[in-house]
């Protein structure tokens, strides 16, 4: 089964798109940290049933809280989107993310690494949601402000969808 850890912008955007359970059904062992779950704030609790089932909850140690603050990442990434670098790259697993500097940043440490978008195409591969409810899901996250995905790639995946 495949590993991936998730930062704080993949659990917004499934939240806010209603797909929790269908992204725990997935077959993916999914690992945060505790910095991204802290993150996350009021929104938590939605997340907290599924630890222990195919979920966990990394607790950093002191020496590696340690090794997150003095490694050389870009200044722009948040410690939480460090502590998924840091434990990423111990456990060489796939990242999980929206944001463009932790894309480039994975990619420099040689990591695998996907957005949202490949998370729908799983959900639609493992047949966890419908072709019509994806494209519904798609267009409403399209509409956030935080939402910078390629359009191109977006409206591609719409025009198989509503197909």
């Amino acid at each position: 089964m495949k590993v991936v850890i998730t930062d704080a912008n993949i659990f917004m955007h499934i939240i806010g798109a209603g797909l929790i359970d269908e992204f725990f059904r997935l077959e993916l062992e999914v690992l945060t940290t505790s910095e991204v779950f802290t993150e996350i704030g009021d929104e938590r609790h939605l997340l907290e049933p599924f630890i222990g089932a195919g979920f966990d909850v990394i607790q950093s140690d002191e020496d590696q809280i340690e090794s997150i603050e003095s490694a050389p990442y870009p200044p722009g990434l948040s410690f939480p989107d460090r502590s998924v670098l840091f434990h990423a790259t111990l456990r060489q697993c796939t990242v999980l993310t929206g944001e463009a500097l932790m894309r480039r940043e994975c990619k420099k440490h040689g990591l695998e690494v996907h957005g949202i978008l490949w998370v729908l195409d799983r959900m639609a591969s493992e047949s966890l949601c419908t072709t019509h409810t994806l494209a519904q899901t798609l267009t409403r996250l399209m509409r956030l402000p935080d939402f910078r995905v390629p359009k191109s790639e977006c409206e591609a995946r719409l025009r198989d969808w509503k197909s």
